[in-house]
């Protein structure tokens, strides 16, 4: 199984990517939520969850979790967002748009591998 990482960063997709391949699962990666919709076309099958930065150039991860759980293919891939901006009423909105889970920065490998943890059960 594999686990999606959605953030421009590249040394934030390096840090989810080592933390999802110490849970031994195999890493993705996109740097926009675009990139993230067209990846997940050809691998939604095989992906157990996802991690979504809010703040993106091209696609918002808000705007791609919009699209994903209007999507029926993808609607049931659990997600965490991520963000550097963790005020209480981004949270929510994330929750009710139907993350499972929301992490923000800076964080370590250990909090994603507790937050992929907790949303995989």
């Amino acid at each position: 199984m594999k686990i999606l990482c959605v953030d421009d960063s590249t040394v934030i997709r390096k840090i989810v990517s080592g933390a999802v391949q110490a849970l031994g699962y195999d890493a993705l990666e996109a740097g926009n939520g675009q990139e993230a919709l067209t990846l997940l076309e050809t691998e939604s099958t095989d992906v157990a969850a996802i991690t979504l930065d809010v703040s993106m150039p091209v696609m918002s991860g808000m705007e791609c979790l919009e699209a994903l759980k209007a999507n029926p293919r993808f609607a049931d891939i659990p997600v965490v967002m991520m963000t550097a901006v963790a005020d209480k009423e981004s949270i929510l909105k994330a929750i009710r748009m139907g993350a499972k889970h929301y992490l923000p920065k800076p964080f370590s490998p250990e909090d994603v591998s507790d937050r992929l943890t907790q949303v995989l059960g």
